[in-house]
């Protein structure tokens, strides 16, 4: 690292990359997550949903405790190696966020089934027939499953959609 902070190599005028603090923006993505989700979550206002409350509380203290962890490291690397990378992270990013979106109007099972299929079809990068209708029932078989652990087992239940 040179005395700018990057990961450019010394005396050297080009090349010259935009370097981070993995942790800390880590840290800051989960305190804005964890935020956004107990402001605006299915939880907001209502006391008796314990479990998303505590999910989203959950997450804003791990992002602290990252982003304190930053801070205290002050090493800053590349945030993509390639940009390849970069895509697939904003793909996921905006993924997550149609994921959010969508459950209220299709559920929870329909929306993690969906999310599930195409992150696996997308960053696995599977295109052989027989991998993707694996991903297929493998997603449904697992979206079900937690669907079903939610609502037995917490007794936490989740949307159903508006269609159904």
């Amino acid at each position: 690292m040179n005395d700018a902070g990057t990961t450019a190599p010394a005396g050297t005028g080009t090349g010259r990359r935009i370097a981070f603090n993995h942790d800390l923006l880590s840290g800051l993505a989960l305190i804005i997550l964890g935020s956004f989700a107990y402001t605006w979550g299915p939880g907001w206002g209502e006391r008796t949903w314990v479990f998303p409350n505590m999910v989203s509380w959950l997450m804003v203290g791990l992002g602290i405790l990252l982003a304190v962890i930053g801070l205290a490291r002050r090493t800053r690397e590349k945030l993509f190696e390639s940009w390849r990378a970069a895509v697939d992270v904003s793909w996921f990013s905006a993924s997550v966020l149609a994921f959010f979106l969508l459950i209220p109007q299709i559920g929870y099972f329909v929306a993690t089934w969906l999310f599930m299929v195409v992150q696996a079809s997308v960053l696995g990068g599977r295109r052989h027939p027989a991998a993707v209708g694996l991903i297929i029932v493998v997603a449904g078989l697992l979206a079900l499953g937690m669907y079903q652990l939610f609502g037995g087992a917490f007794n936490v239940h989740l949307p159903e959609g508006r269609w159904i």
